[in-house]
């Protein structure tokens, strides 16, 4: 039903009723903002106001000619992506924007840096309302491959071969390798602890050892290799026809 420029809501009779008998456009205007307001909060509980959280209070329900600024009922509005922003050294105050597209996942892998250089970031969270203010700063340094082990020596005892080395520059963990010929190996040691017991080596039987060093850049080079053979408990001494 429409009267002079403002909608009446089909099916409200009561308003339609109150409209026609006293003519009072102020009276049923102001009643009719109360039952939008009650509709659009009425959406909100049915759906979810925390998918809204991005964007509270910047957007209107229409309805004719109102507007009421109180609820938001546009589900786009979420924040959805974010952009990585970078600057060298230990600060964020000359950072740019890394990132040639929006970033939708919360991870981020940034290549092609320079070795053993720090660097900062912050990140920036983005919806169609906007964008967030720039969050904390974080520092890292990049990293290179580790040096390759120096002074790599084998001892022997009765019990084990031992493999010591001075630690390699970057290095997290270290691997031995083991074989008859350097640089072939047939056994590896992974993950080796500084020195390592080799107390599977046969007795009597010699051995090339060499190391590598390892981090999540990668592995060195061999080192160069140390031998040695594990002692053999001596035989029982032969006794001659001449004694009792």
């Amino acid at each position: 039903m429409r009267h002079g420029p403002y909608l009446i809501p089909r099916g409200h009779e009561p308003l339609q009723r109150r409209y026609r008998r006293s003519g009072n456009y102020l009276q049923i205007l102001g009643r009719w903002r109360q039952w939008l307001r009650q509709l659009g909060k009425q959406h909100l509980r049915d759906n979810n106001a925390a998918d809204y959280a991005c964007r509270p209070n910047s957007a209107h329900l229409h309805f004719g000619r109102l507007h009421d600024p109180d609820f938001e009922l546009d589900r786009s509005n979420r924040c959805t992506t974010y952009d990585v922003w970078r600057a060298q050294g230990a600060t964020c105050s000359a950072a740019v924007k890394i990132n040639a597209a929006p970033v939708a996942a919360t991870t981020y892998a940034d290549t092609g840096l320079t070795e053993l250089t720090q660097y900062s970031y912050y990140i920036v969270a983005n919806s169609t309302c906007g964008t967030s203010a720039d969050g904390a700063c974080a520092s890292s340094t990049t990293i290179t491959l580790p040096a390759v082990p120096a002074d790599v020596a084998a001892s022997s005892s009765c019990t084990a071969n031992t493999i010591s080395w001075t630690p390699s520059a970057g290095a997290t963990a270290y691997d031995i390798k083991r074989g008859s010929v350097c640089g072939t190996a047939v056994t590896t040691f992974s993950n080796a602890a500084n020195p390592y017991n080799d107390t599977g080596a046969v007795a009597g039987t010699t051995y090339n050892y060499w190391v590598i060093a390892k981090n999540p850049c990668g592995n060195s080079a061999n080192s160069a290799c140390a031998t040695t053979a594990r002692l053999k408990v001596p035989a029982a001494p032969n006794r001659g026809g001449g004694y009792a």
